[in-house]
């Protein structure tokens, strides 16, 4: 079953019993489906931010073509790292809420 818009949204926002953020991937996408949910990430974040830090963002930075080709031919290894990297810096956006300076949410 393919993942969709709403269901990353709610992933991002979702907090578990001791208010832990989840990844937006679940671990049972197959290479196709991380490919196609990162294409969705690099063009919209689904916490309606930009964090200057996740990878997601930082591809948002180059020309669509060289995005599509990267994750073209990226390792399913290194696309799931990159939901490992997203998680650790909305991670840190989260517990630094209210910081100043210290978000990684810009």
């Amino acid at each position: 079953m393919e993942t969709t818009w709403l269901q990353l949204v709610a992933r991002a926002h979702a907090r578990g019993a001791n208010g832990e953020l989840f990844p937006l991937a679940n671990g049972q996408e197959t290479t196709a489906e991380l490919r196609r949910i990162c294409v969705q990430l690099v063009a919209q974040c689904p916490c309606h931010r930009r964090h200057p830090h996740c990878p997601f963002h930082l591809l948002s930075q180059q020309p669509p073509g060289a995005v599509r080709l990267k994750l073209e031919t990226m390792p399913d290894a290194e696309l799931r790292e990159m939901f490992v990297l997203e998680l650790m810096c909305r991670t840190r956006g989260h517990q630094h809420e209210g910081q100043a300076g210290d978000s990684c949410h810009a």
